[in-house]
């Protein structure tokens, strides 16, 4: 029993490290909001078990996500820019005066990458929509989301 225990906590240590984000979804305005974690929600979480990134704390309060930052060593976001008759990508810095920041961008994907999530928010009716060749304007999701995300220092929401 010791053994498991311990086993337990060090597998919630181990993903609790590695979660920035928190996200539920808000049925009665219809969108998800993400927000940061902080340390002492995730000490309050290591007696739960959060091997899969979800939970429900008590039935009156919405499933809780929890979400990984993505990180890839190449990857970077880019913005499609006109101006006067050239048009062109340009990649976003963590300094870029993009009307949307890239952390947010960051935040978004993990959102939509979340395994709970994504099977809720993906159409998959249609493997067509996934392929490379397949030039297709509208896009993968069932419907379009909203996402609100939570500014750490003072709760406001962009």
């Amino acid at each position: 029993r010791t053994t498991s225990k311990s086993l337990h906590n060090m597998a919630n240590k181990y993903h609790l490290r590695s979660v920035n984000d928190m996200a539920w979804f808000d049925a009665e305005n219809n969108c998800y909001h993400v927000a940061n974690m902080s340390s002492k929600q995730k000490k309050e979480l290591m007696q739960d078990s959060v091997c899969f990134m979800s939970m429900l704390n008590d039935p009156s309060n919405p499933k809780r996500f929890l979400l990984r930052p993505f990180t890839y060593h190449n990857y970077r976001w880019a913005m499609f820019t006109t101006q006067k008759s050239s048009a062109y990508w340009k990649v976003l810095t963590d300094e870029s005066s993009a009307s949307t920041s890239v952390s947010h961008l960051a935040r978004m994907r993990s959102l939509v990458l979340h395994t709970d999530i994504a099977t809720e928010l993906l159409d998959y009716s249609n493997s067509e929509q996934f392929s490379v060749t397949h030039k297709r304007e509208d896009h993968p999701f069932k419907s379009p989301i909203r996402v609100w995300i939570h500014n750490k220092d003072d709760g406001s929401i962009f």
